[in-house]
């Protein structure tokens, strides 16, 4: 474990001064539960000992990074910021707030259950009742996620015959969901696999002062939430669809009368409606990907989904889970050529539908 540790400390020296991390999400390999609380201990001790007792919140992702030990994404803000901050513990789940103009920020670390060794459906259950947990405390509904990732451990497979692992997930989340009303929309959501971990759950909630929220539906696709049962996988035919928007948009009026703007893009492949493309290739299938978020984030769409900005948006960052090393150059090699100032992280990871080969989300802003 001494090279994971010290590529932690190497990528922690790397972030920016005047900037204070909130959350640091790393990517690693780990192939079997046990390696993977081993490693998830490491970093957070690795964290701890370089922070001390202002540690951010930490996640370990058991994705293999393309062409290193490890990965990092840091979730930041800026540093007049810190006394707006604080970290809390609730049941022995870490979470932050942030507090801006009369908002409340918050942010979850990766929630874990209390053992990866029980039936998927009964992890996520667990999950979602310790974010709920933390939710009530701090006086958020459940309406209040803008954003959550959700990490599914052989995401395609089946821990129990005839139940996916994905399926289970989505059945858990639609119990939770069901226990409020989504007048703005669902969330943004990635649901994508993992090499271990089991079920693993990350959100971003707010309060309403001062914000609008609008989720964002792309005429190239059906919305998830609206699947029909064709696309769902399992025998149980109260299976439930996946709960989430294509994008959401949270939108902060200033008293200047300008606007902050943040566009949360869901996790996104190659389908069109609500079909895969098959057999197509990593090129096609990259393309068409990317041909789904433009039309999602252009001009055209955000003025039907009611949005009215006076500025163009931008991609600001993109995540790429790719099912093959084999095909990173490809990928890469597309992505950058339509996206060159844009940071990318590349992962290793199973998407939700067998034959698709990548997925991409992304945070979108307003240019100033």
């Amino acid at each position: 474990m001494t090279d994971l540790s010290e590529a932690v400390q190497e990528l922690l020296s790397g972030i920016p001064d005047g900037k204070i991390p909130v959350r640091l999400v790393f990517f690693g390999n780990s192939y079997d539960n046990v390696g993977y609380l081993k490693k998830r201990d490491m970093v957070l001790s690795s964290v701890s000992k370089y922070y001390g007792q202002d540690r951010p919140l930490v996640t370990f992702v058991a994705q293999e990074p393309i062409d290193a030990t490890l990965y990092l994404e840091c979730h930041l803000v800026d540093k007049p910021q810190q006394d707006r901050l604080s970290f809390r513990n609730l049941s022995g789940v870490e979470y932050a707030l942030v507090n801006i103009d009369g908002n409340k920020l918050l942010l979850t670390e990766g929630i874990l259950p209390s053992s990866l060794d029980i039936p998927m459906k009964d992890q996520a259950l667990e999950v979602f009742d310790k974010l709920e947990k933390i939710l009530s405390y701090e006086g958020l509904p459940i309406s209040s996620i803008d954003r959550q990732w959700n990490y599914i451990e052989d995401i395609v497979g089946e821990k129990y015959p005839g139940l996916q692992n994905y399926q289970q997930l989505n059945d858990a989340r639609s119990l939770f969901y069901s226990k409020t009303d989504w007048k703005n929309g669902y969330p943004a959501a990635t649901g994508i696999g993992t090499q271990s971990g089991g079920i693993m759950v990350e959100v971003d909630a707010a309060s309403m002062e001062n914000l609008v929220r609008i989720p964002i539906d792309n005429a190239l696709q059906v919305a998830a939430h609206a699947y029909s049962n064709d696309v769902l996988v399992g025998k149980d035919e109260s299976k439930t669809t996946p709960k989430f928007e294509r994008a959401k948009a949270v939108i902060r009026n200033n008293d200047n009368g300008t606007s902050d703007v943040m566009v949360y893009v869901s996790g996104t492949a190659a389908i069109r409606g609500e079909e895969s493309l098959f057999g197509v290739g990593i090129e096609k299938q990259t393309i068409i990907t990317l041909e789904n978020i433009e039309y999602l984030i252009s001009k055209k769409t955000i003025n039907h989904n009611n949005i009215v900005l006076d500025k163009d948006l931008f991609v600001t960052t993109f995540r790429v889970y790719l099912k093959n090393r084999t095909e990173f150059e490809k990928a890469r090699d597309i992505i950058s050529s339509r996206y060159p100032r844009t940071p990318v992280l590349f992962v290793l990871s199973d998407v939700c539908r067998p034959e698709l080969l990548i997925e991409i989300e992304g945070t979108v802003g307003i240019n100033n």
